[in-house]
C-alpha cells in the first residue's frame, strides 16, 4: 500500500506525464494553425482575383472560424461576399465584427459604402460619405450624386459645397452648376455665387438667372459687376428679338 508521500509524488508525475506533452502539443499546432490560415489567406484572395468566388468565401470561412479576431480575414470575406452577392445583413455583421477588431476605417468605410448600394439604402449610404465629400475627401459615390441628395434634403449650404468642389476639381457639369447657383443665391452667399454663377451661365445663358445674379449683385453693393452683367442680358435680349418677333 502506498504512502501517502509516494502517491504525492505519483500524481505530480502523472501530471508532468500528461500535462506538459499537451501544452508543447498545444503550442505547436496554435504554431502550424497560424501558418496555415495565412496560407488559406493567401489562396483566398487569389481565388478571388481569379473569379473564383465560391472558393474564397469557403476558404476565409475556415480562418474566420479558427481566428475569428482577426480583421483581415473578416474584411476577405465581407470582399468575396459581396462579389458573390452575399445577403447584404449578414455581410454588415462581419464588417462591424472587422471595424470592432480595429480594421482601418478607410477600409470599412469603402466596404460600408457597397454594402449600403448593394441593399439599396442610399439616404444612409449619402449620410455616411458627405462629411468626406464635404472636406476634399475621395468618396465611394459620385459627387453628383451626393449633390442631389443635398439639394433635395434642402441643406443648400451643402450643396454649394459640393458645386464648389466640383468645380474646382473640373468635374461640375452645367446641372451641377446650376443647383449650386441656385443655393449660392438663396443662402445670400456672394462669395460662392462669384464663382459658380459666372461658370453657369458660361455654359448655358439662362437669362432669368442671370438677372436673378444681376440683383444680388446690387443687393451687395457690386454695382460695376451689375452693369457688366445687364450689358450681357441686354445683348442676349436685342440678339433674340427678331426671332421673337417674327414668330420663330
Amino acid at each position: 500500500m502506498l504512502s501517502r508521500r509516494s502517491k504525492l509524488s505519483l500524481c505530480v508525475l502523472l501530471v508532468a506525464f500528461f500535462f506538459c506533452p499537451l501544452v508543447s502539443c498545444s503550442a505547436e499546432a496554435k504554431s502550424m494553425d497560424v501558418t496555415e490560415a495565412l496560407r488559406l489567406m493567401r489562396q483566398a484572395k487569389s481565388s478571388l482575383e481569379a473569379g473564383n468566388f465560391d472558393n474564397s468565401c469557403a476558404l476565409y470561412d475556415r480562418v474566420v472560424t479558427r481566428f475569428p479576431t482577426w480583421w483581415m480575414s473578416l474584411v476577405g470575406r465581407v470582399e468575396c461576399g459581396l462579389e458573390r452577392g452575399d445577403a447584404p445583413d449578414a455581410l454588415a455583421s462581419m464588417l462591424a465584427r472587422a471595424e470592432a477588431y480595429e480594421a482601418p476605417r478607410k477600409l470599412v468605410a469603402t466596404l460600408r459604402a457597397k454594402l449600403f448600394e448593394r441593399s439599396g439604402k442610399m439616404s444612409e449610404l449619402c449620410e455616411i460619405l458627405l462629411p468626406d465629400a464635404l472636406a476634399g475627401r475621395p468618396v465611394a459615390l459620385s459627387l453628383r450624386q451626393l449633390l442631389l441628395f443635398t439639394w433635395l434634403k434642402g441643406r443648400l449650404g451643402d450643396s454649394v459645397r459640393l458645386s464648389l468642389r466640383m468645380h474646382g476639381e473640373g468635374s461640375a457639369d452645367a446641372a451641377s452648376l446650376r443647383l449650386g447657383s441656385e443655393g449660392a443665391l438663396l443662402t445670400k452667399d456672394g462669395e460662392s455665387a462669384d464663382i459658380l454663377l459666372p461658370a453657369f451661365l458660361a455654359m448655358h445663358q439662362d437669362r432669368v438667372l442671370m438677372v436673378r445674379y444681376i440683383r444680388d449683385l446690387q443687393r451687395r453693393g457690386q454695382a460695376e459687376k451689375a452693369e457688366a452683367w445687364i450689358l450681357t442680358w441686354s445683348e442676349l435680349v436685342r440678339a433674340d428679338l427678331p426671332s421673337r418677333l417674327s414668330g420663330k
